[in-house]
Protein backbone atom coordinates (compact mmCIF):
# COMPACT_ATOMS: atom_id res chain seq x y z
CA UNK A 1 0.00 0.00 0.00
CA UNK A 2 1.28 3.40 -1.17
CA UNK A 3 1.64 6.33 1.49
CA UNK A 4 -1.69 8.07 0.02
CA UNK A 5 -3.31 4.77 1.09
CA UNK A 6 -2.29 4.48 3.76
CA UNK A 7 -2.83 7.72 4.57
CA UNK A 8 -6.80 7.65 3.33
CA UNK A 9 -6.90 4.02 5.46
CA UNK A 10 -6.01 5.78 8.68
CA UNK A 11 -7.82 8.76 7.85
CA UNK A 12 -11.27 6.36 7.37
CA UNK A 13 -10.43 4.64 10.56
CA UNK A 14 -10.50 7.83 12.37
CA UNK A 15 -13.08 9.12 11.16
CA UNK A 16 -15.36 5.82 11.65
CA UNK A 17 -14.14 5.75 15.55
CA UNK A 18 -14.81 9.59 15.85
CA UNK A 19 -18.22 9.31 14.43
CA UNK A 20 -18.99 6.00 16.56
CA UNK A 21 -18.14 7.49 19.70
CA UNK A 22 -20.11 10.61 19.08
CA UNK A 23 -23.17 8.18 18.43
CA UNK A 24 -23.22 6.14 21.20
CA UNK A 25 -22.50 9.49 23.04
CA UNK A 26 -25.31 10.69 21.77
CA UNK A 27 -27.22 7.95 22.83
CA UNK A 28 -25.96 7.33 25.98
CA UNK A 29 -27.78 10.82 26.48
CA UNK A 30 -30.81 10.06 24.59
CA UNK A 31 -31.05 6.91 27.03
CA UNK A 32 -30.47 9.26 30.42
CA UNK A 33 -32.23 12.08 29.74
CA UNK A 34 -35.27 10.05 28.70
CA UNK A 35 -34.43 8.08 32.65
CA UNK A 36 -34.06 11.34 33.70
CA UNK A 37 -37.43 11.89 32.72
CA UNK A 38 -39.37 8.89 34.12
CA UNK A 39 -37.50 9.56 37.54
CA UNK A 40 -38.62 13.75 37.59
CA UNK A 41 -42.23 12.82 36.68
CA UNK A 42 -42.01 9.85 39.58
CA UNK A 43 -41.06 12.48 42.09
CA UNK A 44 -43.51 14.85 40.86
CA UNK A 45 -45.79 12.03 41.60
CA UNK A 46 -44.17 11.42 45.19
CA UNK A 47 -44.83 15.05 45.98
CA UNK A 48 -41.45 16.36 45.37
CA UNK A 49 -42.17 20.48 44.65
CA UNK A 50 -38.94 20.57 42.47
CA UNK A 51 -37.66 17.57 40.91
CA UNK A 52 -34.61 19.38 39.34
CA UNK A 53 -33.54 20.98 42.29
CA UNK A 54 -34.06 17.47 44.17
CA UNK A 55 -31.68 15.85 42.22
CA UNK A 56 -29.19 18.37 41.85
CA UNK A 57 -28.64 18.42 45.51
CA UNK A 58 -28.57 14.37 45.22
CA UNK A 59 -25.47 14.93 43.08
CA UNK A 60 -24.00 17.72 45.12
CA UNK A 61 -24.60 16.15 48.61
CA UNK A 62 -23.38 12.33 47.92
CA UNK A 63 -20.80 13.59 45.37
CA UNK A 64 -22.72 11.59 42.33
CA UNK A 65 -23.23 8.86 44.70
CA UNK A 66 -19.30 8.44 46.09
CA UNK A 67 -19.43 10.11 49.45
CA UNK A 68 -18.78 7.93 52.42
CA UNK A 69 -21.85 9.35 54.20
CA UNK A 70 -23.80 8.40 51.08
CA UNK A 71 -22.22 4.99 50.79
CA UNK A 72 -22.34 3.96 54.50
CA UNK A 73 -25.31 5.78 55.74
CA UNK A 74 -27.58 5.10 53.04
CA UNK A 75 -27.61 9.12 52.96
CA UNK A 76 -28.51 11.03 49.58
CA UNK A 77 -29.14 14.71 50.58
CA UNK A 78 -26.77 14.93 53.90
CA UNK A 79 -29.00 14.73 55.82
CA UNK A 80 -29.18 14.99 59.37
CA UNK A 81 -31.00 13.74 62.43
CA UNK A 82 -34.27 15.89 63.00
CA UNK A 83 -34.97 17.00 66.26
CA UNK A 84 -38.61 17.99 65.34
CA UNK A 85 -40.49 16.43 62.51
CA UNK A 86 -40.78 12.87 61.98
CA UNK A 87 -37.90 11.20 60.56
CA UNK A 88 -37.13 7.76 58.72
CA UNK A 89 -33.33 7.83 60.28
CA UNK A 90 -32.88 4.46 61.96
CA UNK A 91 -29.55 5.74 63.60
CA UNK A 92 -26.43 8.10 62.91
CA UNK A 93 -23.07 7.94 62.06
CA UNK A 94 -20.08 10.90 60.75
CA UNK A 95 -22.78 13.11 62.25
CA UNK A 96 -25.48 12.38 59.61
CA UNK A 97 -28.64 10.52 59.78
CA UNK A 98 -28.40 6.70 59.18
CA UNK A 99 -31.20 5.30 56.88
CA UNK A 100 -32.44 1.67 56.11
CA UNK A 101 -32.08 2.16 52.07
CA UNK A 102 -31.90 5.04 50.18
CA UNK A 103 -35.64 4.81 49.60
CA UNK A 104 -35.97 5.74 53.34
CA UNK A 105 -33.86 8.94 53.32
CA UNK A 106 -35.40 10.44 50.09
CA UNK A 107 -38.79 9.81 52.29
CA UNK A 108 -37.03 12.01 54.95
CA UNK A 109 -36.04 14.53 52.61
CA UNK A 110 -39.91 15.07 51.36
CA UNK A 111 -40.83 14.70 55.08
CA UNK A 112 -37.82 17.74 55.55
CA UNK A 113 -39.62 19.48 52.73
CA UNK A 114 -43.07 19.30 54.24
CA UNK A 115 -42.52 20.25 57.83
CA UNK A 116 -40.56 23.53 56.97
CA UNK A 117 -42.02 24.84 54.17
CA UNK A 118 -45.46 26.12 55.64
CA UNK A 119 -43.55 27.44 58.15
CA UNK A 120 -41.42 29.41 55.96
CA UNK A 121 -44.49 30.66 54.19
CA UNK A 122 -45.72 31.63 57.38
CA UNK A 123 -42.96 34.07 57.89
CA UNK A 124 -41.75 35.06 54.21
CA UNK A 125 -43.69 34.76 51.06
CA UNK A 126 -45.36 31.89 49.49
CA UNK A 127 -42.77 29.48 47.35
CA UNK A 128 -44.01 29.91 43.97
CA UNK A 129 -40.81 28.94 41.70
CA UNK A 130 -37.67 27.01 41.75
CA UNK A 131 -35.53 30.61 42.93
CA UNK A 132 -37.81 30.79 45.50
CA UNK A 133 -37.62 27.06 46.61
CA UNK A 134 -33.62 27.66 46.87
CA UNK A 135 -34.06 30.50 48.74
CA UNK A 136 -36.07 28.37 50.95
CA UNK A 137 -33.15 25.66 51.44
CA UNK A 138 -30.64 28.68 52.22
CA UNK A 139 -33.08 30.49 54.79
CA UNK A 140 -34.42 27.00 56.72
CA UNK A 141 -30.62 25.89 57.25
CA UNK A 142 -30.58 22.74 54.80
CA UNK A 143 -27.49 24.66 53.33
CA UNK A 144 -24.42 25.15 55.37
CA UNK A 145 -22.38 26.39 52.55
CA UNK A 146 -23.18 29.98 51.14
CA UNK A 147 -22.18 28.65 47.62
CA UNK A 148 -24.49 25.94 48.50
CA UNK A 149 -27.49 27.32 45.31
CA UNK A 150 -24.81 28.24 42.84
CA UNK A 151 -23.27 25.38 42.63
CA UNK A 152 -26.97 23.22 42.46
CA UNK A 153 -28.08 25.80 40.11
CA UNK A 154 -24.71 24.57 38.04
CA UNK A 155 -25.20 21.04 37.87
CA UNK A 156 -29.21 21.88 37.17
CA UNK A 157 -27.53 23.76 34.22
CA UNK A 158 -25.34 21.06 33.29
CA UNK A 159 -27.15 17.99 33.88
CA UNK A 160 -31.17 18.62 34.05
CA UNK A 161 -32.01 21.86 32.02
CA UNK A 162 -33.80 19.87 29.59
CA UNK A 163 -36.20 19.10 32.21
CA UNK A 164 -39.37 21.42 33.18
CA UNK A 165 -38.50 23.93 36.51
CA UNK A 166 -41.65 23.09 37.95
Amino acid sequence: MNRRGLFLAILFSLITYIVGKYTSLRYTRFLWEANMKDVYYSLKDKGVLYPRVYMAQRDLESNYGKSKIYRENNNGWGLKVPKYRKTYAIGENHGHAVYASIGASALDYIERQNYWKPIFERNYYEITCEDDYLTFLLRTGYAEDPKYVDKLRVIIKKRYNFLPDK
